[in-house]
């Protein structure tokens, strides 16, 4: 009896399935649904355009938006805001900017005025102007508004949800990393990576001339002066030093109780190690 073929070839149980082709692009990399990445990124975009529009035509409608408009027409009256000069385009007050990658899908959204589209990011700005969009609003609070808005509509890839390097949902003034300090593990890293790094003779003569004509303190020139002459700074003892966690009083108490570290050191809030040099003296010799 002729054995039933199971329809797959050798080569194909082997090699797995033959990729999708494309319908739009037959000689391109399928992407999704059929089409090739450039055409199913401008089908992407025009569907959420279509929503953006309709978001935009609803905000013109409400009432308070003509209000701020008013409002921000007689302030521009009084104050010019700054400018900023893309080619042939130059863009005036609050604006939202997107940079693009190469195949036209953006990476980062944000809200700037001036130059902040083309200063230096942390981000990485693209390396060529045509792949920057830039979208005016008359006012800072609508720039913020659109900014949250498309974060939203392109999602983040920190969370998940999309295609975007963005680590915040936008809309903030001023953003919400601004200032934002590090964590203990990354601090820790730092000092890893740079102890015992040893700088070039060229790296110091070039920290020397960024230091060239910055006033200088009387207290700092002491400073300078006392290291250049070898002598040491005055050591600053008890309460006087910054760093103090105990006071004279307590340490005296410290040392007339005849009790172990352990129950000193729980009684008075500080480490055992602590009560160690205190007792033994090494530290609050003064006393």
């Amino acid at each position: 009896m002729r054995p039933v073929s199971s329809g797959i070839g050798e080569k194909e149980k082997v090699m797995g399935p033959k990729p999708k082709q494309c319908v739009c692009h037959p000689e391109r990399k399928h992407a999704s649904k059929g089409l090739c990445h450039n055409c199913y990124s401008q089908q992407y975009r025009i569907l959420h355009l279509k929503k953006f529009l309709a978001y935009e035509k609803k905000r013109r409608e409400n009432p308070e938006y003509k209000v701020r408009i008013r409002k921000l027409n007689k302030d521009l009256r009084h104050r010019r805001p700054k400018s900023l000069s893309l080619g042939a385009e130059t863009i005036l007050g609050y604006y939202v900017y997107f940079y693009l990658r190469e195949d036209g899908t953006p990476y980062y959204v944000g809200k700037g005025r001036g130059n902040r589209v083309i200063e230096r990011h942390r981000i990485g700005r693209p390396k060529s102007r045509d792949f920057i969009l830039i979208q005016e609003y008359p006012s800072e609070q609508d720039a913020l508004d659109a900014e949250k808005f498309f974060i939203d509509l392109f999602g983040r890839i920190d969370l998940g949800t999309g295609i975007l390097r963005n680590l915040t949902e936008g809309g903030n003034q001023p953003p919400s990393r601004k200032g934002s300090s590090q964590s203990l593990e990354t601090r820790q890293k730092l000092r890893e990576k740079l102890r015992g790094r040893k700088l070039t003779q060229e790296h110091c003569d070039n920290i020397g001339k960024g230091h060239l004509g910055i006033p200088c303190s009387e207290s700092k020139r002491e400073k300078i002066r006392m290291a250049q002459e070898g002598k040491s700074r005055p050591k600053l003892q008890g309460i006087h030093n910054g760093l103090a966690v105990l006071t004279e009083d307590i340490v005296r108490e410290i040392r007339r109780q005849e009790l172990s570290y352990r129950l000193l050191a729980q009684k008075f809030g500080i480490a055992k190690s602590t009560v160690h040099d205190v007792v033994k003296r090494k530290t609050w010799t003064h006393v």
